[in-house]
């Protein structure tokens, strides 16, 4: 009687184990999952960098999916998230002699992309000056 208490003690052992190893393998495989499926939507964030390369503070707007504000200051860019699809989008500078700009941008899923402002000649000698950047809106090369 001893021997075979001790042998249903040592299966039921060796089935714990088994169901325990059984566990961990599922809880590995399921992380695993999780952390594909957050890297995948990381893949697929679409964001704008904007570049102000004038000597003044540019202030943009865009309204859309969603509405985003951008203030930069002179010679700094910014980096933000945004929600694909299509915004119009305004832009103006600190310099009461530069015209601000009014455009259309359409954002894709998963894109990159960077628009770098610059300020036309002008305002100088009392002339106005353009905001440029909607022609130079460009969207960043996916690297494999």
């Amino acid at each position: 009687m001893y021997d075979r208490t001790r042998r249903d003690l040592t299966t039921m052992k060796a089935c714990l184990s088994i169901l325990v190893m059984l566990a961990v393998i599922a809880a590995v495989l399921a992380g695993g999952y999780w952390l594909y499926q957050q890297q995948a939507a990381k893949d697929e964030t679409t964001t704008l960098t904007l570049q102000n390369n004038t000597s003044y503070g540019l202030t943009v707007n865009m309204k859309g999916p969603l509405v985003v504000q951008f203030a930069i200051m002179p010679g700094k860019s910014q980096t933000r998230t945004i929600a694909p699809g299509t915004y119009d989008v305004e832009g103006t500078l600190s310099d009461p002699q530069t015209d601000g700009f009014k455009s259309t941008w359409t954002f894709d899923r998963g894109g990159k992309y960077n628009a770098p402002f610059t300020r036309s000649a002008g305002g100088s000698s009392g002339s106005t000056g353009q905001l440029v950047s909607a022609a130079q809106m460009q969207q960043q090369q996916q690297q494999p």
